[in-house]
């Protein structure tokens, strides 16, 4: 049997094949209840021969989820990119699980006033972080595991509303293999797109299996649809499309033609809609309470540059977009991590090309709409998926945070592959067509697999990211400003340089790349030019602190103090500083000696962001040269609390506890260190002298020979390793250590009266007289420079 005959009699088996729920009689007749469900029946499903009932469903939402993680399965060794940095790594909420209240009482990024709430997102990375840490490995399979469920609920979706197993299977293949999937998937932190629209897919496909005989009587449909509902919009704001969702489906849905639409959704406000309420006023009341606000705060120029255009400016760009989308659904070829200024130039005029031919492509798809209504339903509720999920988040309504991404065509990206599997279900049904239009599928799906796999690969790191970006958004300041960042840290001023001009050649006020250039030309030693660029940043500017910062630090090193005082209190007077500009400011004010400001900075920060680990440890350093010694304990600990992974800040608690004579708790916070850096010199030495103080001799030594062993120019560890000794009689290394210690710190009384005391005890008394002698003119010179004597 050849390959036309196989594919000859899978016609006919699907043009035999009834409708799920329905007998054999009524799909031949040709006369289904749902509308929906007969305009699919006119043009026999040809796929379904291969999914004819319903004990075939899990098996085909396998699959499906099958292909979605093998597609996206080399995205599993990436590591963290882009924002993912700011909300993982550096993020402290989420690493402490049992501090829910704090999640639930908090924005979503931090260090940011934007007006953000997504808790449960935040709650999921906790989660992770409970169970593996800061591995990337596990965060991606989380986000890899969801898109699969999501592929997987696709399907079962699509069953339920037209009871077309073929057509599902293909609109759920797409979906999962689909490369605009790419952001939301391969970077950590598109989760939340991923899991707003899981609870999302559970809360429409829960609604329709409530909606339908003879579950309409059993409310726990009901009930788990509107739970699902609120996990969604705690999760990521924009599920509260999920109205116009289940209205839509009604309204395509409705079979009785003697009742009105308007009945229609009448009855289902009454039943139903009004129920979907309650989760959406709780979150807008906690938000409200929580971050002070209901909407968002609007994005800088850079990131969305529509919010400061006027109306007509902003709509006709938005337009613009769309077709934008609509061709990135069509051709995911040129992917693009960002579309920030100005990568797509402003529209001003109707008569431009790029807008006439969106307008016009979406004129057509509204009008296929409409004359689908009633002919083919399903073409119908495709459009009408892409088009009330792409509207809110398209800046035409009204504008978002982003100019565009790619991340927010996740939802709407269903309507599309809905849209491509009616085409080709319907292709298949005609003679001499099927096989041909099946295989050319088929290879589509290849070709989204294979471009969706290289995609992946560009979100390993930001240097691979933002390398990708620059080439296919090679107009965006902040790309090329990220870029350079990048090669900073790499140490190629060269190619640093030339990203950061790069970038002011497409914005010239670019704080961010001024203050970059800055850095460049201070490394290369030319301070005459980092100086002057340093002065471009504009006041207002969201980099000018970091620029006047540079300023201050630099005046500092040219031993220029009256200068870096006006550097800093010129930063003092910014209205709202981020935390590591907080932070080195305090640092700046410390190394001037003004400790009041210096703590006054960490004060204001801590207020404002709470969690922030190293603002409450720095505050703890500058109480403890204060001599608030209870206060600096008490932030050492919130910072440690906040940060358990970090060996400096167990150390500096560690620290804290031996200096107020808490040992056992020094004990502990020092084995923390160690165990988090095993060869760490200092906290092994410290941990010897608390074991000294515990008259633990034996344990102390050991750590004390590792630590020279790390270290052998450590005199306080030899002194200390030679005060052991005389305790435990071995006279002979004690004075080898003591000397040694002298060897390397001659000013050193504490060791000049040991070693003397030692030598008194061998009866060498002249020699042990020279060494009190030095002691005692040591300490006087101590004494008279105001010192309070030798010691870490």
């Amino acid at each position: 049997m050849n390959a036309m005959q196989i594919w000859r009699r899978m016609r006919r088996r699907g043009r035999a094949e009834p409708a799920e729920g329905q007998p054999r009689s009524v799909a031949a007749a040709g006369t289904p209840k749902d509308p929906a469900t007969a305009a699919l029946q006119s043009h026999p499903d040809l796929l379904a021969s291969w999914l004819p009932r319903r004990r075939t469903d899990l098996l085909a939402a396998c699959a499906v989820a099958a292909l979605a993680f093998l597609a996206f399965g080399n995205s599993l060794w990436n590591g963290f990119a882009f924002d993912d940095v700011t909300m993982i790594w550096e993020n402290s909420a989420i690493r402490n699980l049992s501090d829910l209240p704090a999640v639930f009482a908090s924005g979503y990024w931090p260090e940011r006033q934007d007006l953000a709430y997504r808790p449960l997102i935040i709650f999921s990375y906790a989660l992770n972080y409970a169970a593996a840490g800061l591995a990337p490995f596990t965060y991606h399979l989380v986000n890899v595991l969801v898109h699969a469920g999501n592929s997987a609920l696709v399907y079962r979706l699509i069953v339920a509303l037209f009871n077309a197993r073929g057509l599902a299977f293909a609109t759920a293949a797409a979906f999962a293999l689909h490369p605009i999937h790419t952001e939301a998937v391969a970077n950590t932190v598109g989760r939340a797109e991923l899991l707003a629209n899981a609870f999302l897919l559970l809360s429409w496909y829960w609604y329709l299996k409530w909606d339908q005989p003879p579950a309409r009587a059993k409310t726990c449909w009901l009930v788990a649809s509107i739970a699902a509902f609120g996990l969604a919009i705690f999760t990521k704001e924009h599920a509260v499309i999920l109205l116009g969702l289940l209205v839509m489906t009604d309204l395509l849905r409705t079979s009785d033609r003697g009742v009105s639409l308007g009945r229609t959704v009448w009855d289902k406000c009454r039943r139903a809609y009004v129920w979907y309420l309650l989760p959406l006023a709780g979150y807008l009341v906690a938000r409200f309470f929580v971050l002070g606000g209901l909407l968002s705060t609007l994005a800088g120029w850079l990131t969305n540059p529509l919010i400061y255009t006027d109306p007509w400016t902003r709509s006709l760009t938005a337009i613009k977009i769309l077709g934008k989308y609509l061709w990135l659904l069509l051709v995911p070829v040129r992917l693009s991590a960002d579309y920030s200024y100005n990568q797509i130039p402003l529209s001003r005029s109707a008569l431009e090309p790029a807008v006439l031919v969106s307008l016009m492509a979406f004129l057509l798809m509204l009008g296929l709409a409409g004359w689908s209504w009633r002919r083919r339903p399903v073409i119908s509720c495709a459009i009408a998926i892409l088009v009330v999920t792409i509207l809110p988040v398209s800046n035409l309504l009204f504008p978002i945070g982003t100019i565009m991404a790619e991340r927010v065509l996740y939802l709407p990206s269903l309507g599309f592959c809905l849209l491509l599997a009616v085409a080709v279900t319907t292709l298949t049904a005609r003679p001499r067509w099927g096989l041909p239009v099946a295989a050319a599928f088929g290879l589509l799906l290849l070709g989204y697999t294979a471009r969706t796999v290289v995609r992946n690969w560009d979100w390993r790191s930001n240097a691979a990211l933002f390398a990708a970006t620059v080439r296919t958004s090679p107009d965006s300041a902040p790309a090329h400003a990220v870029l350079a960042d990048i090669l900073l840290k790499r140490g190629d001023l060269p190619g640093a340089g030339r990203e950061y001009e790069r970038s002011l050649q497409v914005y010239p006020n670019y704080g961010k790349a001024l203050t970059g250039l800055g850095v460049v030309f201070e490394r290369q030693g030319q301070i005459d030019e980092a100086i002057r660029v340093y002065r471009m940043v504009e006041k207002g500017d969201r980099h000018y602190d970091r620029a006047h910062l540079n300023l201050g630090f630099l005046a500092l090193r040219q031993g220029r103090p009256s200068e870096a005082s006006t550097e800093f209190r010129e930063v003092a007077g910014v209205r709202f500083l981020r935390a590591t500009e907080s932070s080195e400011l305090a640092e700046g004010f410390f190394r001037l000696g003004s400790l009041d400001e210096a703590q006054a900075t960490l004060e204001t920060a801590r207020q404002r962001l709470p969690n922030i680990f190293f603002i409450r440890r720095n505050l703890a350093l500058v109480y403890s040269h204060k001599g608030r010694r209870e206060d600096a304990l008490r932030e050492m600990e919130a910072a440690a609390s906040l940060r358990p992974d970090l060996p400096e800040v167990q150390l500096d608690l560690g620290k804290m506890y031996a200096q107020r004579g808490f040992l056992a708790a020094a004990e502990s916070a020092l084995k923390a260190a160690l165990s988090l850096r095993p060869r760490d010199p200092d906290a092994l030495y410290l941990l010897g002298v608390v074991l000294v103080q515990q008259a633990r001799p034996r344990e102390a030594e050991e750590l004390l020979l590792t630590a020279i062993q790390l270290r052998p120019g450590d005199a306080e560890a030899h002194f200390t390793l030679g005060n052991i000794y005389v305790t435990t009689g071995r006279l002979p290394e004690a004075q080898q250590e003591l000397e040694a210690a002298l060897r390397l710190k001659p000013q050193y009384p504490l060791a000049h009266r040991a070693l003397g005391r030692l030598l008194q005890r061998q009866g060498r008394s002249a020699e042990a007289q020279r060494e009190f002698q030095a002691a005692d003119r040591q300490e006087q010179s101590l004494r008279s420079a105001g010192a309070t004597g030798p010691g870490r």
